[in-house]
């Protein structure tokens, strides 16, 4: 907990608590999650936040968009089935809520996120943060960045911008991700939005989204974690109350660690405000008035041009899961998504079949829009389907984000959570003799 500053506490002890007297104390507290300083059983209770037998790494971040206001949501990545998807859960939540999916970012064998931000000041005239032991509240930025490594590949994902890739020679093994310091006064003193991973050297490197003397943004080149050697089987990052940021990696057995150096230009003394009255002199000074010609004068004018860059190639299906439709039943939506953003879905419930490896067709009944790339198909049951499935688009009236006609397309999957059920053969209620017995 931190002390009472001792302006405010001068202010409070005074008799005469009035503006005259230079004593009108006034403080603000700002409480973050009530849950973490009331909370029933152990202060680390652990939370179980997934289940199953197929998970894979994952990995959080908070955001926080207003220092004077709690965060408001806990973003997750994580590996299921091999695939990375994204999850949320309001910050302020209680033991019994779960994370709720979002969507999913395609095949994954290691994942990281964090938020890209900016550090405010916390003083006296802000408010008391009962657990932060320094002066400096980070503020995040818009979406939050995801690092997804496959077959050794590693891509950025940021918002809706494109998909950037960050290791393009299949050496990508684990990764991080972690905003470091950037000081508030000297731009450039800016530790970055650092990526940190091994490679199949078994070493360690990072790369950094810094700011540059133009103002832009760049990730800069790769530098190598010498000091750590090899082999390097496990690397995480922490951000120190010191203004510095850490690297800890597993080598041979043991865990060790470097850190940076400060990032604290203009940061780590709070500053000092000097206010003085001033001796206030008033001249009349002569107005002296000139005739003066000017040149012709000259109006341009810029217009102000929007454009729109449209795919208007072919779209096809790039991935298919059964989903539960509500009841616990996996065996009638089937959630396809589309590698650009489809529209006009309205109309095309009859569109598609679904046909598994025995040869089995299923129709479609229902579709529904559930993003821009996904949508939800309704078939007929097909809890009873063998082996993977077909899911197979026949040109209806689907229109690519650029207005075109979307071809015929079709996309595999496995499904998972089928319960068959038994198909009970007809029964014949009465016969009848139909030969004619008459003789000729």
């Amino acid at each position: 907990m931190l002390d009472i500053p001792s302006t405010l506490l001068d202010k409070l002890q005074q008799s005469m608590q009035t503006i005259g007297n230079n004593a009108q104390p006034r403080m603000d507290i700002i409480a973050e999650k009530a849950a973490r300083y009331l909370n029933v059983g152990d202060f680390l209770q652990p939370r179980t936040i997934r289940t199953g037998n197929s998970l894979g790494r994952l990995d959080i971040c908070v955001r926080r968009e207003d220092m004077n206001e709690e965060p408001t949501e806990v973003v997750m990545i994580y590996i299921e089935n091999d695939i990375a998807k994204i999850a949320t859960l309001p910050y302020i939540s209680t033991p019994d809520d779960e994370f709720e999916y979002q969507y999913h970012l395609g095949p994954a064998t290691s994942v990281a996120c964090d938020f890209d931000g900016r550090f405010q000041i916390i003083d006296d005239r802000t408010g008391l943060y009962f657990d932060t032991s320094i002066c400096w509240a980070l503020v995040t930025l818009g979406e939050p960045y995801f690092a997804v490594i496959n077959d050794g590949y590693m891509t950025l994902y940021h918002g809706t911008d494109d998909p950037f890739p960050l290791i393009e020679d299949g050496t990508a093994v684990e990764c991080s991700l972690l905003r470091g310091w950037k000081s508030v006064t000297d731009v450039l003193t800016d530790q970055g939005l650092i990526c940190s991973y091994i490679k199949t050297d078994t070493a360690a490197y990072y790369q950094a989204y810094c700011e540059q003397e133009d103002g832009s943004y760049i990730w800069e080149n790769e530098q190598q974690l010498t000091d750590f050697g090899t082999p390097v089987a496990a690397l995480a990052m922490f951000r120190a109350a010191d203004y510095r940021t850490g690297f800890m990696a597993e080598v041979s057995g043991n865990i060790l660690f470097m850190v940076t150096d400060r990032c604290w230009s203009g940061m780590a003394i709070m500053p000092d405000h000097l206010s003085a009255r001033s001796t206030m002199t008033v001249d009349v000074l002569e107005v002296i008035y000139w005739d003066t010609k000017s040149d012709d004068e000259h109006i341009s004018a810029e217009s102000n041009m929007t454009v729109t860059v449209l795919w208007g190639a072919d779209q096809d299906m790039i991935f298919a899961e059964n989903a539960d439709r509500g009841d616990g039943d996996y065996g009638y939506d089937v959630l396809a998504t589309w590698d650009w953003p489809v529209q006009n879905i309205s109309g095309n419930g009859l569109a598609f079949t679904l046909t598994d490896s025995a040869a089995h067709v299923f129709a479609s009944t229902a579709i529904e829009q559930v993003s821009s790339k996904i949508i939800k198909i309704t078939f007929k049951n097909f809890n009873n389907a063998v082996g993977s499935c077909e899911v197979v688009y026949t040109p209806g009236t689907i229109q690519g984000e650029a207005g075109q006609s979307q071809p015929t397309c079709a996309v595999t999957f496995t499904p998972t959570n089928l319960v068959p059920f038994e198909v009970i053969p007809p029964v014949p209620l009465s016969t009848t003799n139909t030969i004619d017995w008459s003789l000729t």
